[in-house]
């Protein structure tokens, strides 16, 4: 566009977040901790993994996790996600098209106007996926 700037729908959600959401005694000296991940990219069970390696995930003994389905039942996370596997969305967002410098990044104007048609952008869905672990630990060992 003129004068360095661009027309984009800047999502405010981040890329990723891992959330630690409870946690709970289930007898004696074993406990539960509970997580929610939310991620703008569907994520398959080795990267889950690998979050739960690098220590943002628990450290029990024992540890699961599903995927949060739109209808709000879970299911199974696939091993790797990648193009031939198709994941639905948990849910999606609405995002405002909306006009920023191109050197700094700033919100310059919030709907953008289509220099075409001197009409407002419109909207658009941006898809997230959500994710539920539980880490198990036995403090007696």
């Amino acid at each position: 566009m003129a004068n360095g700037t661009s027309r984009v729908y800047k999502h405010s959600r981040p890329s990723l977040v891992v959330e630690c959401t409870g946690g709970r005694n289930l007898g004696n000296c074993y406990n539960a901790s509970y997580y929610r991940i939310t991620s703008l990219q569907a994520l398959g069970r080795d990267q889950i993994m690998a979050l739960r390696e690098a220590g943002f995930l628990g450290y029990g003994q024992e540890f699961s996790f599903t995927y949060k389905n739109a209808d709000g039942s879970r299911g199974a996370v696939p091993d790797k996600v990648d193009w031939k596997i198709k994941v639905e969305p948990t849910a999606s967002d609405t995002v405002q098209c909306v006009e920023v410098d191109d050197r700094t990044g700033e919100v310059l104007r919030t709907p953008s106007i289509n220099p075409y048609t001197g009409e407002p952008d419109g909207t658009t869905e941006i898809s997230y996926f959500v994710y539920e672990c539980e880490s198990r630990v036995d403090s007696g060992d």
